[in-house]
């Protein structure tokens, strides 16, 4: 059955990519979200449902979509995912929402396996995949040395609540001092080993799969990230990854993998890749697949419509793809650190041929994200021009 409705999950840049990118394709788009300040709410694209009443995005879903099941939608309407939050909503509800909707989603026990990084590590490794040596934090046996990163192994807690952010840790015995003022239980999270190398070390494959295999697929890697060693792209290429592409097949074939993915890959000292994430949904950079001829969110409808998909052009293997706002702050921050920063900034704009918020064609969430940026600083600067001096306060002394 022909896909001719989207609902999109998200509307962050992720969201306002694949809104983008359903619009070039002639797909209406129904988006949700809870916060009328992300980029994708600015886009002019798509029908918007914002329920700014759900402080948490999982609630705002869920209500948006069940106003939207009682629509008399003549073909059922496919779901895409743009977040994590959206692929444990789906993966919670899939056989509710099954119902009303069109899902394209790994399989359950594949979901689960993905949302724990514990199963996940030993997923990977029984596809012969190396990935960074994980433990839970709670085993007794866990290492005492060495640099490590400290991870919640889901992203919610048993009862729900967000769990600390990943922070890096010089020694594994640094959690044991405080321990006991993390959010959650000290089982709900892990330690994971650090591989060393800086953000351009960092690999990645998307693709979308379907019956066990990859209908479309392409291959790139990061340039830069913000924050650096822990944060999200900034800036990355296409490749020509043939050891990330078998690697990832590999591995999604072990999963039993259906839908858009997104495989993480970092290579170490020694060159050998290591697996550090698979994401059920487009990433941040899926626009870059463009380059390739490879639309994902388009491919996706394509799959669910039970279309063939050829790719339209040849890669333009080298060209560039840059979340600009969040790139220049990368590059301050290299600079400030004494790398160059900013002459690499000014190198890479040069080669870059598709932007996350930035659109010609779109521009207020643009426009909207640089007015934000200049009424943040101007914040900071009056609070810093009132902040009383040292002396303030104080009595002369004559």
């Amino acid at each position: 059955m022909q896909v001719d409705t989207v609902v999109l999950l998200g509307l962050g840049a992720n969201g306002l990519g694949n809104l983008r990118a359903l619009a070039r394709g002639g797909i209406r788009t129904v988006a949700i979200d809870n916060d009328p300040r992300k980029p994708g709410a600015r886009s002019r694209y798509g029908e918007k449902v914002i329920l700014t009443h759900h402080a948490d995005i999982r609630d705002a879903y869920r209500e948006a979509l069940q106003q939207l099941a009682r629509r008399p939608w003549p073909r059922a309407p496919l779901l895409l995912p743009s977040n994590d939050e959206a692929v444990e909503v789906l993966h919670a509800d899939r056989e509710r929402l099954s119902a009303s909707f069109r899902l394209l989603v790994p399989p359950a026990a594949t979901v689960e396996r993905l949302s724990d990084k514990l199963a996940f590590d030993r997923a990977a490794r029984d596809a012969g995949i190396d990935a960074p040596r994980t433990w839970l934090l709670s085993d007794e046996d866990r290492p005492r040395n060495g640099d490590w990163v400290l991870k919640p192994r889901r992203r919610y807690s048993r009862s729900g609540v967000r769990l600390e952010a990943p922070r890096l840790l010089r020694s594994a015995n640094a959690p044991d001092g405080w321990i006991d003022r993390l959010r959650g239980e000290p089982d709900e999270y892990v330690l994971q080993e650090r591989i060393e190398g800086d953000d351009d070390r960092l690999e990645f494959y998307g693709a979308c799969w379907q019956d066990g295999r990859p209908v479309a697929e392409f291959t790139g890697a990061k340039l830069r990230q913000y924050p650096r060693g822990s944060g999200s792209t900034s800036c990355a290429r296409l490749t020509r990854g043939t050891e990330i592409r078998e690697l990832s097949r590999r591995l999604l074939e072990q999963l039993d993998y259906e839908g858009c993915a997104d495989v993480e890959f970092k290579r170490a000292a020694d060159g050998r890749y290591h697996v550090i994430e698979v994401n059920a949904r487009t990433a941040l950079w899926h626009v870059l697949g463009e380059l390739a001829g490879i639309s994902l969110p388009l491919v996706a409808c394509d799959v669910a419509s039970g279309r063939p998909f050829q790719p339209e052009l040849p890669a333009r293997i080298g060209s560039k793809w840059i979340y600009l706002e969040r790139d220049l702050r990368a590059a301050r921050d290299r600079s400030r650190a004494g790398d160059p920063g900013w002459s690499r900034f000014w190198r890479d704009l040069a080669g870059v041929r598709r932007c996350a918020v930035l659109s010609l064609r779109d521009p207020v969430p643009f426009l909207t994200s640089v007015v934000r940026i200049v009424a943040r600083r101007s914040e900071r600067r009056n609070r810093t021009l009132a902040a009383p001096t040292p002396s303030a306060g104080k009595a002369s002394v004559p």
